[in-house]
C-alpha cells in the first residue's frame, strides 16, 4: 500500500482486506475446457471523488440551489477575455451555490492546507477571477469558498480594493474526509454529509 498518499492512508486497512479477499478467489476448472479470465482494475481519482463529496455536502448545507459544472447554465460564467461574437465559457467553478439572492462560488481542493496558511497564489487568483466572472441578474456574488479535507477550521480574506462593509471574501475552510465506517451504507453516509455540512456552515 506504499502508493497511497498521506490523505488516503486511512483507507490502507480496507484496501489490504479487499486484496486479501481477491487473493482467495479462485477460478475452478471447467469440464468443457479452459475458461479465460481477464483482470480488471477500477480506479477513481481521489481529487474527482473529493469534488463529488463536496458537492453532496453542499446539497446538505441548506442552499436553495447547488449547480455543479454540468448544470451551470450558459451565461452564468464567462471567460476572462471574450471573443466577438462571444463563445461559451471554457472553465467553470466546481459549484455555484445560491441562497436567496446570494451566490457563493465553491471549489473543492484535494490537498492539505497548512494550519494558519493562506491558499496558494494560483488558487487565490483562480477564485478572484471567478468572483468577477460569475453573475446572474438579481443575484449578488457574496464570496468564493475553497474546501479542503482536514480538521474543521476556517479563515477568510477581503478581496483587494473592496470596501470593508461591502467586500467579497475568499473563505478557506476544511471538512473531514470520510472514514471507511462512514461509507458502509446510505444511513451512515447521510450522517457524514449532515455532519460535514454543519462544519461547513460554521465558517459563515
Amino acid at each position: 500500500m506504499s502508493n497511497l498518499t498521506r490523505l488516503d492512508q486511512p483507507w490502507a486497512t480496507a484496501m489490504s482486506l479487499g486484496l486479501a479477499v481477491l487473493a482467495e478467489t479462485e477460478h475452478t476448472a471447467s469440464s468443457r475446457g479452459h475458461r479465460r479470465s481477464d483482470p480488471v482494475e477500477l480506479s477513481i481519482p481521489t481529487d474527482a471523488l473529493w469534488e463529488t463529496i463536496v458537492h453532496q455536502v453542499l446539497l446538505s448545507a441548506g442552499f436553495d440551489r447547488v449547480l455543479d459544472q454540468r448544470s451551470q447554465p450558459t451565461g452564468l460564467v464567462v471567460d476572462p477575455w471574450v471573443a466577438n461574437p462571444a463563445t461559451t465559457a471554457s472553465t467553470h467553478p466546481d459549484n455555484v451555490a445560491v441562497a436567496g439572492t446570494d451566490i457563493w462560488i465553491v471549489d473543492a481542493k484535494y490537498k492539505m492546507l497548512t494550519a494558519g496558511a493562506a491558499p496558494s497564489r494560483e488558487d487565490q487568483y483562480q477564485m478572484f477571477a471567478y468572483s468577477h466572472l460569475v453573475a446572474d441578474p438579481g443575484l449578488t456574488v457574496r464570496g468564493a469558498v475553497l474546501i479542503y479535507p482536514g480538521h474543521p477550521s476556517t479563515r477568510r480574506w477581503r478581496r483587494g480594493r473592496d470596501e470593508p462593509g461591502s467586500a467579497q471574501h475568499l473563505i478557506a475552510t476544511t471538512i473531514p474526509f470520510p472514514r471507511p465506517e462512514q461509507v458502509r451504507n446510505p444511513t451512515v453516509w447521510q450522517s457524514y454529509l449532515d455532519e460535514a455540512a454543519a462544519y461547513f456552515r460554521l465558517g459563515f
